[in-house]
């Protein structure tokens, strides 16, 4: 068994400076690397200048009980050549002991993974690490530190997600599944974000960019050049002319690629197709696996100008054959691309978290409370994100053919919001509609639970939504929650197989209305599908759906599961 303390995984570190202190938090802190001109907007070690012309830092590391530890590993960053000056003591009685040390000048330090076993194996609870380098040199920071006991360093896994919004459910229970395996996670999610965010969820290192559409190479010349505005102008627009026909990466794939490159991994984990050409040159720089999850057939859906799918579909004949593992969503996509391509995807549904009847039934009541609606009315829900490709508009103007004790609840946000509030405006029915916005994901099944029936109005406008099995249809039935769905092919099957899904016609107002009303009027009906709702939540869970996720990575994650290297890939 390993033991190791590291940074960004929440070891408990406590550390010193002599002219001011880290933030309260940095017993979890990540140290992204920083642009100069943020030098205070995160900790990092080795990043505090001393009046003596030195630059050093320190911090202890409490393992939480004695353990032998015979090698320190540092992954760190620098602009450029340094000279550094570190050492590593651990406490016993009589003080504190060098158990490692090393000086080194003009060490190219950018990326660098150094690893270097100790004098001799030690045994301690408390180990010092402290590191100098000269004033006015390349900034220097840590990004990782690890101190290894007997056995292997954890692989370490890079997720990719193009997330920019919310980071989908089923990316987060991967990588905390893996990361209850042993695994190292690091999570890449959204590189057009509003703000750059670096934080922990459960272990999960998270990283999340906002790209200034400005290039990495670009700024790179600029910073050689005097400071010439008419200069900088005639460069920049050159650049841009250039890069466009000659350059086979464009400025916002350098921009992914230079942050992903940050973090060199044992597998490389990308989840849907606009991050697959860049697993693919991770995946083939770094000589490792490369596993690929695509959440939808991302090429068919409607909302994509036809350059852009064009585009996509390119891009995934292309790059879906160098990928070691291929994870879809359902079987109904699974058999889609074993007919185009020949290959068929392991099917990984998009299962919630289990949850015990007590947590349930505590949960009943929020969604009530928190959308003020009567005791005794009846509870429809939409969760999720609104956007008008979704049918939005037709399940909210149905209220008009159901009951006065029927209510509406909305949980979720979207661009598609104000268009829904502003279709209740002025209605008789305008009172039943409710929205609640954004919920926390580890908060939401508790909202859930109190409906009585769980809405998915999604109509067959492309193959992706034709094809699709949505989240929010595994929370609804995780909670005991009844559905109502468009006659979809996952749905229908839902129905056949388990009893928790009415199918009917849900494109029109009359249809989506005659469907809901058929079901509320027949209460013995909705009785029997919460109860196979029940059922069916014992087997449709993420932690049976999960071990096939498990059970691939141990056979494709392996050290010569990838042959063949590659110094550069054009992603374009």
């Amino acid at each position: 068994m390993i033991n190791y303390a590291c940074m960004t995984l929440g070891a408990s570190i406590t550390a010193s400076s002599l002219q001011c202190p880290p933030p309260a938090d940095f017993s979890s802190a990540i140290t992204p690397v920083l642009d100069p001109a943020q030098a205070d907007a995160s900790y990092a070690a080795a990043d505090r200048p001393l009046p003596e012309g030195e630059n050093e830092d320190w911090f202890v590391i409490d393992l939480g009980r004695e353990r032998t530890i015979h090698e320190l590993r540092i992954e760190w960053y620098a602009e450029g050549e340094v000279g550094i000056d570190f050492s590593l003591e651990w406490q016993q009685r009589a003080g504190w002991s060098v158990a490692l040390s090393e000086t080194a000048g003009d060490v190219v330090a950018c990326d660098r993974d150094y690893q270097r076993a100790l004098n001799q194996p030690v045994t301690g609870r408390y180990f010092k690490f402290r590191l100098r380098k000269a004033l006015g040199q390349s900034r220097l920071l840590i990004r990782r530190f690890a101190l290894l006991g007997p056995g292997t360093l954890p692989k370490r896994i890079l997720m990719l997600a193009p997330d920019s919004y919310m980071i989908d459910r089923r990316i987060l229970q991967e990588a905390r599944s893996l990361l209850g395996q042993g695994y190292r996670v690091t999570l890449l999610s959204g590189f057009e974000c509003a703000e750059e965010q670096h934080y922990l969820v459960d272990g999960v290192e998270i990283h999340r960019y906002a790209y200034d559409w400005d290039d990495e190479r670009l700024k790179k010349i600029r910073s050689r050049l005097p400071q010439n505005e008419r200069l900088i102008r005639w460069v920049n627009q050159f650049f841009m002319r250039v890069v466009k026909h000659v350059l086979p990466v464009s400025p916002f794939d350098a921009f992914v690629i230079e942050r992903a490159r940050q973090f060199p991994s044992d597998v490389v984990h990308v989840h849907d197709l606009p991050c697959l050409k860049y697993g693919v040159s991770l995946s083939q720089e770094w000589r490792v696996p490369l596993v690929f999850d695509t959440h939808e057939i991302y090429p068919e859906q409607e909302s994509l100008s036809p350059r852009q799918q064009f585009q996509l579909r390119r891009q995934e004949r292309r790059f879906l054959p160098q990928t070691q593992l291929f994870v879809t969503i359902n079987e109904a996509v699974a058999d889609w691309y074993h007919n185009k391509y020949g290959r068929r995807p392991l099917v990984l549904m998009n299962c919630a978290d289990q949850l015990d009847a007590a947590r349930i039934d505590e949960g009943r009541e929020r969604l009530r409370v928190a959308a003020n609606l009567p005791d005794s009315c009846r509870v429809l829900l939409y969760q999720g994100w609104m956007s008008g490709e979704r049918n939005l508009d037709t399940l909210v103007r149905t209220m008009a053919q159901l009951p006065e004790d029927t209510y509406l609840v909305f949980i979720g946000y979207g661009a598609y919001e104000p268009v829904l509030r502003a279709l209740c405006d002025d209605q008789p029915w305008a009172a039943r509609v409710r929205f609640l916005g954004r919920i926390e994901p580890d908060e939401i099944l508790k909202f859930t639970a109190g409906a009585d029936v769980g809405i998915i109005p999604y109509l067959p406008i492309d193959l992706n939504h034709r094809l699709c099995s949505p989240n929010k249809f595994f929370e609804y039935i995780q909670v005991g929650v009844p559905v109502v769905a468009h006659d979809l092919p996952f749905f229908r099957e839902m129905a056949q197989t388990h009893g928790v899904v009415t199918v009917g016609d849900l494109s029109t107002v009359e249809g989506m209305g005659e469907t809901l009303n058929a079901l509320l009027a027949e209460e013995t009906r909705l009785q029997g599908m919460r109860h196979a709702c029940r059922k069916a939540s014992q087997t449709l869970t993420w932690e049976v759906e999960v071990q096939k996720l498990l059970e691939a990575y141990r056979q494709v994650v392996t050290p010569d599961a990838v042959d063949g290297a590659s110094d550069g890939l054009d992603i374009v």
